[in-house]
């Protein structure tokens, strides 16, 4: 550090230069903080400015202009005499907290600033190839099998407990609902520790050793297929990081002919765009019909994601809309296809719902889109039960329920069966008895022609 440059100054002074300007630009960024930060200064020889010496600014800036060269230099001996001072510091605060769990919130940050001439490693014994930090020479610091802590910045002691932090950056989201959720408002007024790795009782006469970089360890007993399938799905729920290995492929079991499937499907902005394309030709603009087309013609061409002035299109806001807008549209595109009034246009009826059914499931991998199908009804479908809930309408075969504003309008006959309004009057219309069981509508004979459509007995729901 004795060396001299050509501009007559020696390494040591580039040195002290480097931390006085370091230290006065730190503090002139956190104005507010000037209290909590103290500066200690430690050379090869020992401690030279203490913690008890550590918020006196003048004092520090005069030791280090007093500096001067005068021995080889031992870097892994003050490394660990910086750490003896720093770990008396956790003593007093509890800190570290033996015994009785780790708080990580309890944290004492710590910046070591190591200045060398960034030449070999030199001791008395002579040159090291490798930098070696003695143990701490404290008796009651000396439950940690590193002199360092997890919260203290260095670039040995980072790599050792896991490395820099880093951000990820988010892939493109695909048609995802509630991505976004509000924190909950907790009130309780205590947290859990990080346990230790060893039972603490009354005999125990001396702790183990700890880590600096807690280990844990999550382990959950799987005792039946259920169990191995929902492990995953418990992890997620409890945001415990943790890595899952594919054992079986009984952890992801098919489920079985009729039964619900469920699936996930990653679509972007430019997929729901060309969506919208096929469906506005599908439904053919300009057609005559008594159906919905023309409405859900312009709805379509309107549900267009809205660009967002000075937002990125990645920021959590734009994201939401915009989740928001693709929902609404697949919503709308079901009610208008679960109309009764659209079953009479061809193109409501069937092409929509080939592109939609298109736009879901084709393309996708490793499953089979049979399970997603509906089950077929049955001849007669029960449409009406004792606790009140409606099935399926038996003409149209959609679904019945009053609290759609599509279906409210329902008949119900003597016999007990519900149908749409538009659906019933049509059959009524052909044959008064009812489609389902054959039984007449005012009860008095099987004979249609001698019966009149105005004697006709219909409950109106």
């Amino acid at each position: 550090m004795g060396q001299r440059s050509a501009c007559g100054m020696t390494l040591l002074d580039f040195a002290k230069s480097v931390v006085e300007t370091m230290a006065k630009k730190l503090l002139s960024r956190t104005v507010n903080r000037m209290n909590y930060i103290h500066f200690m200064l430690v050379t090869y020889n020992g401690v030279v400015v203490g913690m008890e010496n550590s918020a006196n600014r003048e004092m520090f800036y005069r030791e280090l202009k007093y500096l001067e060269p005068r021995d080889l230099s031992d870097v892994g001996s003050a490394l660990s005499t910086a750490f003896d001072l720093i770990n008396r510091e956790r003593a007093k605060i509890f800190c570290d907290n033996y015994g009785l769990g780790r708080l990580p919130y309890n944290a004492h940050m710590t910046h070591i600033v190591l200045v060398t001439d960034a030449g070999s490693i030199t001791t008395m014994d002579g040159v090291q190839a490798d930098l070696v930090v003695p143990p701490t020479a404290l008796s009651a610091l000396d439950l940690t099998r590193q002199p360092f802590r997890w919260d203290q910045c260095d670039a040995s002691p980072a790599s050792s407990t896991g490395g820099p932090s880093g951000a990820i950056d988010t892939d493109t989201f695909g048609m995802t609902k509630n991505v976004l959720s509000t924190a909950a408002n907790v009130t309780r007024e205590f947290v859990w520790p990080i346990p230790e790795a060893f039972w603490v009782d009354r005999t125990t006469t001396s702790l183990p050793l700890r880590d600096a970089h807690p280990i844990l360890t999550f382990k959950r007993s799987v005792e039946s297929q259920t169990d191995s399938a929902t492990n995953q799905m418990v992890l997620e729920t409890l945001k415990f990081p943790a890595d899952s290995y594919q054992v079986d492929n009984v952890l992801n079991p098919a489920p079985p002919r009729g039964a619900r499937a469920t699936c996930t499907i990653s679509k972007s902005d430019a997929d729901f765009a060309a969506f919208r394309q096929r469906i506005c030709i599908a439904l053919d603009h300009g057609h005559s019909c008594s159906a919905e087309c023309p409405w859900m013609y312009f709805r379509v061409l309107e549900a267009k994601p809205r660009r967002l002035l000075f937002v990125r299109s990645k920021d959590p806001r734009h994201v939401q809309a915009d989740l928001a807008t693709h929902q609404e549209l697949l919503i709308t595109l079901l009610k208008f296809i679960r109309t009764p009034r659209n079953q009479s246009c061809g193109r409501a009826s069937s092409v929509v719902p080939q592109e939609l059914v298109r736009f879901l499931f084709v393309g996708m991998d490793g499953y089979d889109v049979t399970l997603f199908a509906a089950s077929p009804l049955s001849k007669y479908p029960a449409v009406a039960t004792s606790k009140g809930t409606l099935s399926d309408c038996s003409i149209c075969k959609t679904c019945l329920d009053r609290d759609d504003p599509a279906s409210a309008a329902l008949t119900t006959l003597p016999c007990g069966h519900v149908f749409h309004d538009d659906c019933i009057l049509d059959a009524l219309h052909r044959h008064l008895v009812c489609p389902n069981c054959d039984e007449l509508t005012d009860g008095e004979s099987t004979d249609n022609n001698s019966v009149d459509d105005n004697n006709s007995d219909l409950d109106l729901a």
